[in-house]
């Protein structure tokens, strides 16, 4: 892929961590309830992102 730049002389073409993403990833789910008291069984609801 780096060759392909060569006609252009672009100087530190990045060719680093694109290579190993997985397919696996971690996210964060964020949460929140509208309880005023938290008890023993208060109900959350989680926050849905754009995807």
């Amino acid at each position: 892929m780096n060759e392909s730049f060569l006609p252009f002389h672009i100087v530190n073409t990045y060719y680093g961590d694109f290579r190993s993403v997985g397919k696996k990833r971690q996210e964060i789910i964020i949460e929140w309830t509208m309880d005023s008291v938290l008890d023993n069984d208060p109900q959350w609801n989680a926050y849905s992102f754009k995807k």
